[in-house]
C-alpha cells in the first residue's frame, strides 16, 4: 500500500476509536489522531532505509509492535493504543498486498494478499476511505 493509503486508513481507526471512546481533553483527542496517524506511517521508515533494513521486514512485524509499546509504556503510556492501533492498521493492509510480510520476521512465512500496490483497486479502497474519514470527521467533530 502507499502512504497515502496507510494514512487515510490511520485516520479511520482513529476516528473510530473516537466514537467508542472519553477522552479528558480535546488536545488529548488531537494527540491521539495524530499518534494513530503518525504510527500508520511509521513501518515504511524502512522504505527510505534501505542501507539499513530491508523493506517489509522488522519495522513490519510483530516484534516492532512491542517495542514500540513498551518504548511508549516508559515513556507516555497514553500513546500506547494510538500507536497499536496505528501500526497494526499498516500491517494489516500490508499483509493484503502481493509482497505481503512476514508478522514474525525473520521467522515464519509470508501473509499475503492479491492486492497489487498502487493498483486501480487500491486506489477505490482508498477513496472509499477517505469518504468515510470525512464523514466521520464531520460526526466526531
Amino acid at each position: 500500500m502507499r502512504g497515502i493509503a496507510h494514512l487515510a486508513f490511520g485516520l479511520l481507526i482513529a476516528s473510530i476509536a473516537d466514537l467508542l471512546l472519553t477522552f479528558p481533553s480535546f488536545l488529548h483527542t488531537m494527540l491521539f489522531y495524530f499518534a494513530c496517524a503518525f504510527a500508520s506511517l511509521l513501518p515504511d521508515l524502512d522504505y527510505n532505509a534501505k542501507l539499513f533494513l530491508v523493506h517489509r521486514g522488522s519495522l513490519h512485524s510483530i516484534w516492532f509492535v512491542v517495542i514500540v509499546l513498551l518504548v511508549s509504556f516508559i515513556v507516555y503510556p497514553f500513546l500506547l493504543l494510538p500507536l497499536l492501533l496505528g501500526i497494526s492498521s499498516h500491517l494489516a493492509l500490508d499483509s493484503t498486498t502481493r509482497s505481503g510480510i512476514k508478522l514474525f520476521h525473520p521467522f515464519g512465512k509470508k501473509s499475503r494478499g492479491k492486492l497489487k500496490t498502487g493498483s486501480f483497486k487500491e486506489k477505490i479502497f482508498l477513496g472509499i476511505v477517505a469518504i468515510i474519514d470525512v464523514i466521520l470527521a464531520l460526526y466526531n467533530f
